[in-house]
C-alpha cells in the first residue's frame, strides 16, 4: 500500500491497528465474502513506512487462493480511527495515494459503508474516479509470494496482466 500520511495527534493512538483484508466480488461485482485471513498493523508501522517514504507491505499469514474469476478486493479497514472536533480530542489521519480524479474507469474503487454496504466511489463521491495505490504480489504457486521475485501488478483498473483482473 502506498500511504502518503500516516498519524495520530495521540502518541498511545499510534497503537491502534489498521486491519487489512481482501474479499471476492458477489453477483453484483462489489466486494462480497472475506477470503483468507485478516492482518493487523499498527497506525506507528505505517507512520514509520510513510516518513521512510516506503511502500506499507502486508504479508497476510497463509496464501490467499483467488477465485476462479483471478478478481479481488482489497480493503483498508480504518473502524478503529477517531477524529474529534474537540481540540484537545483523538485525531487519527491516514491517507492512501491515489492517481488523479479521472484517470480511470468508474466503479473501480469502493467504500464500505457503516451499515455494512458497499459502493463504488464514484457513486459515493458523485463523481470520484481514481485508483488506489494497492499494489498486490500475485503468483502462480502458494510458495511464489515468499520467494522473490514474484509478479508486481499495478493497481490500475484498466490494466490486465497475464489475464489477472485486479480491481
Amino acid at each position: 500500500f502506498y500511504f502518503a500520511k500516516a498519524n495520530s495527534n495521540k502518541s498511545a493512538d499510534l497503537n491502534k491497528n489498521v486491519i487489512f483484508r481482501v474479499y471476492e466480488p458477489g453477483i453484483d461485482g462489489n466486494p462480497a465474502t472475506q477470503i483468507g485471513d485478516s492482518v493487523a498493523i499498527p497506525l506507528s508501522q505505517i507512520k514509520s513506512d510513510v516518513e521512510g517514504n516506503f511502500l506499507t507491505e502486508i504479508i497476510f499469514p497463509t496464501p490467499i487462493a483467488l477465485p476462479a474469476s483471478k478478481q479481488f478486493f482489497v480493503s483498508v479497514d480504518l473502524s478503529n480511527f477517531k477524529w474529534s472536533t474537540a481540540i484537545s480530542g483523538t485525531r487519527d489521519s491516514i491517507t492512501l495515494v491515489t492517481s488523479t480524479n479521472g484517470d480511470v474507469v468508474p466503479g473501480q474503487g469502493y467504500e464500505q459503508w457503516s451499515d455494512n454496504s458497499w459502493y463504488d466511489m464514484n457513486t459515493a463521491w458523485q463523481g470520484f474516479e481514481v485508483a488506489l495505490g494497492i499494489f498486490p504480489y500475485v503468483s502462480n504457486t502458494e510458495a511464489g509470494c515468499t520467494a522473490l521475485p514474484v509478479k508486481l501488478l499495478s493497481f490500475n483498473a484498466e490494466r490486465k496482466s497475464n489475464e489477472e483482473t485486479i480491481r
